[in-house]
């Protein structure tokens, strides 16, 4: 069953059997998208909803012709959305003055709308090792002393949303 679009949906609302019904494994489901410019496309992702149409989880998606293909594993209200804004990158912790083995720099990646889909963390321009812990949004990187060049580093992170927004700091 499909209900009138309701801001800030793209498409009209979409209820597939009963979102208390569970799936055990993933259904694949389209949204017809026909009425979406051709510049938002790329940027088109579908949501899972709760009952009051807020969102309750981000599904994902591909375009394939005039139609948003995704895979999920509930039943429930979907809608469909447009991330144009690239993640948010901060330093939460950082080191001033010589770094010992216990150190850490971490940093603090969101993303309110398609989830983070890869992060890329460099010191002096050489890939480095970063954990992302997806509960506290951190992005952690153990600093290891042997890779470090007396004097001041340079320290990038790159990350990116499930829909190629991207935000390097």
């Amino acid at each position: 069953k499909q209900t009138k679009q309701t801001y800030p949906y793209l498409t009209g609302i979409h209820h597939v059997h009963n979102l208390y019904t569970p799936l055990h494994s993933y259904a694949t489901m389209q949204i017809n998208i026909a009425g979406i410019p051709d510049s938002l496309r790329p940027k088109l992702y579908a949501v899972s909803l709760q009952e009051n149409l807020r969102v309750l989880s981000a599904e994902g998606g591909t375009v394939e012709g005039d139609w948003l293909v995704f895979k999920s594993r509930s039943f429930g209200p979907y809608g469909v959305l447009a991330d144009t804004q690239p993640p948010a990158v901060w330093l939460k912790r950082g080191i001033s003055g010589k770094a010992d083995a216990n150190a850490q720099l971490i940093f603090t990646i969101k993303d309110n709308e398609s989830g983070i889909a890869d992060y890329k963390g460099e010191i002096n321009g050489e890939w480095v090792l970063m954990e992302y812990d997806r509960k506290t949004e951190e992005l952690i990187y153990k600093i290891d002393t042997g890779r470090l060049k007396p004097g001041l580093q340079e320290v990038k992170v790159t990350v990116t949303d499930a829909v190629g927004n991207t935000q390097t700091k």
